[in-house]
């Protein structure tokens, strides 16, 4: 027993995050274990391993390079000049992640008495709250092109192309469940099911949770043509999304890192001419942000994306980026402009066959609607609350006469609003119900 301790000593305890412990936190063989036994015992995601581990090692680099030789040494107002100066160089969370991190690490030793009291502990980190998340999202037609402009066979249906099979289910798979990266890759074959004559996805998400999800239709046919092309399906427990060897195209046994999906990602995104800068964690909010839109629940969209709460999924929402202030300088068409007025941009309007869904015509109505405004100062957010909320009803009679009323309550010209909504109507027949407009009643479906 103490061969094998000794032995544990001078080889295992010495590695750290891939590398050898900082001299801060191995003065001795008893502080270097306990520092080990940190990483090693209290924190099992790997995730967060790595992150506290290079964290409080770049703590350790600091304090040594200010003469800081022993853990004993550290004090508060240590701590406090190292996350001042963090805080001028990084955002905010990861000021908050570097000091949980030292403050636990610190912690740990406090328990392991290798340290009287944590420095950390009486040091506040910086305020951060956020109502709408940054990460970059898709719309649904940039989407589709992702997934459209994928090349899945080499100009023969009888020779799928492997690669463009699996990068095209790994794209649909994060934006049709939701699912983080780093449980899409950890899916092995069995984990695509059938249940109740649907196909079904288990997901095994951070914290060690199981989440299962029906798959959307696209996504079962995405999934199984994967599966059928590269023979997976008599190795259930073997890895579902593979790596190749080179550029053969011939699938390994490993698994893909996050790494290579996110090097995929871009490099897919290259070849369909997206210029959005986007990253794995975007078809997550991409997936909620359109389920939202089509009128799906906030609570529901937490169960789907394994939330705890539900203003996560909240900062997802990213419905609201498409009202921004840009819309106050576009216009109708050049005719429906005083030429004299210089705060007007004139732009080539769209035309009828360009709109081609609901949602094109109602997102239109919105932007060229907005130009309307009688005062650009104030009334934008009542006006643009009242119509949001109005071209999200179902259509009827009764959305058509508010929506002419709120026209005239802030708009510079009631008559000619009235006018663009009637011409709107009778120009995309789009509407499911009969219309008076300009005094004429036409007969409007739904396409």
């Amino acid at each position: 027993m103490k061969q094998a301790l000794v032995k544990l000593q001078k080889t295992e305890i010495r590695s750290f995050a891939g590398s050898t412990l900082p001299a801060l936190f191995s003065p001795d063989p008893g502080t270097a274990k306990r520092v080990f036994e940190f990483f090693a015992a209290n924190i099992r995601n790997p995730n967060t391993r790595k992150a506290y581990a290079k964290a409080t090692g770049e703590f350790a680099a600091w304090c040594e390079a200010r003469g800081l030789a022993h853990l004993r040494d550290v004090q508060p107002v240590h701590v406090a000049a190292y996350i001042e100066a963090l805080q001028h160089r990084i955002a905010a969370p990861s000021v908050k992640l570097q000091l949980a991190a030292i403050r636990m690490l610190f912690d740990w030793l406090v328990l392991g008495q290798i340290v009287p009291t944590n420095p950390a502990s009486v040091v506040r980190g910086p305020k951060h709250s956020i109502k709408k998340g940054k990460t970059p999202v898709l719309s649904a037609d940039e989407a589709h092109t992702l997934l459209d402009s994928i090349h899945i066979d080499h100009g023969s249906p009888d020779r799928p192309r492997i690669v463009g099979l699996r990068d095209r289910a790994i794209i649909a798979l994060l934006t049709y469940t939701f699912a983080r990266v780093g449980a899409a890759v950890q899916m092995r074959v069995e984990d695509v099911y059938a249940q109740a004559r649907r196909t079904w996805t288990r997901l095994h998400e951070k914290g060690r949770k199981r989440h299962e999800m029906p798959c959307h239709y696209s996504l079962e046919a995405y999934l199984e043509a994967y599966i059928a092309a590269a023979d997976l399906a008599d190795d259930p427990k073997g890895y579902l999304f593979r790596t190749t060897e080179g550029q053969s195209g011939t699938l390994t046994d490993r698994p893909m890192s996050r790494t290579d999906v996110y090097r995929m990602i871009n490099r897919r995104a290259d070849d369909a001419g997206i210029k959005t800068k986007i990253g794995c964690h975007t078809f997550r909010a991409t997936g909620i942000t359109e389920y939202l839109r089509n009128g799906g629940k906030l609570e529901i969209a937490q169960q789907m994306a394994n939330h705890e709460s539900a203003r996560t999924t909240g900062l997802y929402d990213r419905r609201d980026d498409e009202y921004s202030p840009n819309m106050f300088h576009l216009t109708l068409n050049a005719s429906s402009v005083n030429p004299n007025d210089p705060t007007r941009t004139v732009r080539t309007p769209i035309e009828p066959e360009d709109l081609t869904s609901e949602r094109q015509i109602r997102n239109y109505m919105l932007r060229n609607h907005t130009y309307l405004l009688t005062d650009l100062s104030s009334g934008r957010g009542e006006y643009l609350t009242s119509l949001y909320k109005l071209l999200h009803l179902p259509n009827s009679p009764e959305t058509f006469r508010q929506l002419k009323a709120l026209s005239a309550q802030y708009t510079t010209a009631p008559a000619f609003s009235e006018a663009v909504l009637g011409q709107f109507y009778t120009a995309f027949p789009t509407v499911p119900y009969q219309q008076e407009v300009a005094g004429t009643t036409s007969s409007l479906s739904t396409p």
